[in-house]
């Protein structure tokens, strides 16, 4: 037994020495959904900080946002996409370099390294704050310092600070998984949390998009689980998953089934003239539904985009209609909003279903409630997003 528990150790402490450059999802991380106190830090970007040169990953490496399988056909990807690079400066701080995209724009996030122990952060960092377009690159510096990370230690970013007192704001949006260690640089994942706060699963889904030229619609149907159940708001937009622009148009919301799923839902959009070429347009889910994204005009915690695709092709039917780009920049405010950042009027798409969605698959897992708004709404972003 004795020589069972040294070997065991040993595996332990060699697979928190490696330096693997990715990782998968794991267990759920100790304390996701449980407010912590952000305590006080430093931080730093650009030239001086002590990352191992070379391990930072850039906003243009972390690639493209959905996959597209056929003419107006994809997979959705869940959101937010990013990486973070962690290395230990000759004082004992922890640095983290975060590059990311797919946060609500001009939101704050808790960050923090957690161990192996239930509810036990390690390492508190400042408040991550995403720009107007939902994309953050930026170094974090510790407060505290530690002479190594524990072995089984975890990144971690929340959806809200815990200045925001809700259990909502506690929850994790992302997180690397357990092997996490210095001088290298790993995936950071999406994740969604169940109305007690503990990690349930990763958002994934698909969406078939097609435009009927003759009666100027585009068709809309998303397939999609590991949501929170409930409506999700769901928008076109104009720019991308990376660089989130203004709302082209608004979809009747998804609804989730008590296990987190849509299924096969439809919605239809009218008054379609023509759909742009690649690069234009993109689709996304919202955590919550369009009740709750917004709070006196601005974007709420249930805000947080959940799936996204960047729309490349789309399935077209009827009289050809040759394709225009949209005359409005995805930079600039829609021209279909009278006021920048707001959506106005009714949403354009119908809401029409090929299947329930509220059926059950197979192997029903215990059901949850769905959550109700809850807390204050996300800080006051600096500057103007104009894509809600």
């Amino acid at each position: 037994m004795k020589n069972t528990r040294l070997l065991i150790s040993g595996l332990i402490l060699a697979a928190a020495g490696t330096g693997l450059t990715a990782c998968s999802p794991n267990a759920p991380v100790a304390g996701a959904g449980h407010p912590s106190g952000t305590g006080s830090a430093n931080s730093g970007t650009g030239a001086g900080n002590s990352l191992t040169s070379g391990a930072v990953t850039s906003m243009a490496s972390l690639g493209g946002a959905g996959v597209s399988t056929a003419p107006g056909a994809y997979t959705l990807q869940s959101m937010p996409v990013g990486t973070v690079s962690v290395q230990l400066t000759a004082q004992g701080h922890v640095q983290a370099h975060i590059v990311m995209f797919g946060l609500t724009p001009g939101s704050a996030h808790d960050v923090l390294i957690t161990g192996p122990g239930r509810f036990r952060p390690v390492v508190r960092f400042p408040a991550l704050t995403a720009d107007g377009t939902g994309q953050a690159d930026a170094t974090l510096t510790s407060a505290g310092t530690v002479r190594r990370l524990q072995p089984l230690s975890r990144f971690v970013i929340r959806e809200g600070t815990a200045t925001d007192g809700s259990a909502l704001a506690a929850e994790t949006i992302a997180e690397s998984g357990i092997r996490l260690v210095t001088g290298g640089t790993v995936a950071l994942h999406a994740v969604t949390a169940d109305p007690e706060g503990f990690n349930q699963d990763q958002p994934a889904g698909r969406a078939t998009l097609t435009f009927n030229a003759a009666a100027q619609t585009l068709t809309v149907t998303v397939t999609a689980s590991g949501l929170n159940p409930g409506p999700h708001a769901a928008h076109i937009h104009l720019g991308s998953c990376q660089s989130q622009g203004g709302v082209k148009y608004m979809l009747a919301d998804f609804v989730a089934n008590r296990f987190g799923q849509v299924i096969n839902q439809t919605r239809v959009v009218t008054g379609v003239t023509s759909v742009p070429g690649p690069g234009n347009w993109y689709l996304n889910l919202h955590q919550g539904g369009m009740s709750q994204i917004l709070a006196n005009g601005m974007p709420t915690l249930y805000f947080r985009p959940l799936l996204c695709a960047n729309l490349t092709t789309y399935a077209t039917t009827g009289t050809p209609v040759p394709s225009a780009t949209p005359t409005t920049s995805p930079s600039s405010s829609p021209a279909m909003t009278t006021m920048p950042g707001m959506p106005t009027g009714t949403p354009s798409a119908t809401a029409t279903a090929t299947g329930s969605p509220s059926s059950a698959p197979t192997g029903s897992p215990t059901p949850t409630t769905t959550r109700t708004p809850s807390g204050t709404p996300s800080p006051t972003p600096t500057g103007q997003p104009t894509h809600w």
